[in-house]
């Protein structure tokens, strides 16, 4: 049996019972408190945030004890949780708002909304993380381990040619050399053209056999691969083309791979836009992103395939194509590169790292 206590001017704004009401046949008003007498411990008041006719009661958390909390909970300002506390729905903390673990925020967790970084910070203490994965993964940090040049620098014989380089990846292009490639002195490294029309410099795995992972295990449009890159662009990006993602041959043209997932920037096409570009046994797809290449821009390159082998495109976190399943079974190789089209001088493209991975098959 309920018992009505208060009566205000849109309905009963304070009641309690043994039953929390769900109708709008009690009349409850919006705001109303209810006393949930016979609820467990954490499970005892609530209120009633939807409206007369919706009568949405949801419980209100205490800051200590055993809690529940389940619905919609609205909280502002400090909420410190102490003891037992149980969650029947999802969290959302909004955007550039700390999550502070210890009483002195010894590590907090936050979310960096124009960054779109998912930020762990630790005030004197350690990181732990145990576990391994259910995907095999690999991160690539750019100059972390020397930095890529063409093969043959790497075998040569002569100790004032050969070089130290990075054990994972190689370049390739058209007049493209080892010093092509430079250490950036604020991280990362530099691919830089020759300067000539057609010009180009290939960042891509180790091509010898058994030299590294990036190369050795297949990234198959049916493994769920996912790959990203970071890369900035140069002070002129006329006259030139940028590409990066998930493809057969170390070319740009559309047309070539029967099968590939990619981003392509070219001058000139698409109004300067990135191109979403995928193709499915030879049919070609170069979506509009809407989102404008610009100068001295650094750029966060996502493709995923799912378990569908539909590929998806993100650029800096937000989603810009969503693409048809791959019907083909394919194992794509990653690549990022830039190359001159037109130019006379030229043409830059900063790299910081890359990742790539697939579930275990």
């Amino acid at each position: 049996m309920l018992h009505r206590l208060i009566h205000g001017r849109s309905g009963i704004v304070c009641d309690w019972g043994a039953t929390v009401p769900t109708n709008s046949t009690g009349g409850y008003a919006p705001g109303c408190i209810f006393v949930h007498d016979d609820g467990a411990q954490g499970a005892q008041l609530y209120v009633n945030e939807g409206s007369y006719a919706s009568c949405d009661f949801n419980l209100v958390p205490t800051a200590e004890g055993d809690n529940t909390l389940s619905g919609t909970n609205t909280i502002s300002g400090a909420l410190t949780l102490s003891g037992a506390t149980a969650v029947s729905d999802d969290i959302t903390v909004a955007d550039d708002i700390d999550i502070n673990f210890g009483t002195d925020a010894d590590t907090a967790l936050g979310f960096e909304a124009t960054a779109r970084v998912l930020r762990i910070e630790t005030v004197a203490a350690y990181l732990r993380a145990h576990g391994l994965s259910d995907r095999f993964e690999l991160k690539w940090v750019a100059g972390q381990r020397g930095k890529p040049g063409i093969n043959a620098d790497i075998l040569d014989a002569t100790e004032a040619t050969r070089m130290v380089t990075d054990p994972d990846f190689e370049i390739l292009g058209t007049h493209a050399t080892s010093d092509d490639v430079t250490f950036n002195a604020e991280g990362g490294i530099t691919l830089a053209t020759d300067g000539a029309d057609g010009d180009g410099v290939f960042l891509l795995p180790h091509l010898d056999a058994n030299q590294s992972a990036w190369s050795q295990v297949t990234w198959g449009s049916d493994q769920e691969t996912e790959w990203e890159c970071v890369i900035k662009t140069g002070a002129a990006i006329t006259t030139s083309i940028v590409w990066a993602g998930l493809k057969l041959t170390n070319t740009d043209v559309v047309i070539t791979d029967a099968d590939q997932a990619f981003f392509r920037y070219e001058d000139g096409v698409n109004t300067g836009k990135w191109q979403a570009v995928y193709s499915i046994a030879g049919t070609d797809v170069a979506a509009d992103s809407g989102v404008t290449v610009a100068v001295s821009t650094v750029y966060h390159l996502k493709i995923t395939i799912d378990s569908t082998r539909v590929p998806r495109f993100y650029i800096n976190g937000a989603l810009v194509k969503t693409g048809t399943a791959l019907t083909t079974a394919k194992d794509f190789i990653p690549y990022i590169c830039i190359e001159e089209d037109g130019a006379s001088s030229s043409r830059t493209l900063g790299v910081r790292g890359q990742a790539i991975s697939r579930k275990f098959a």
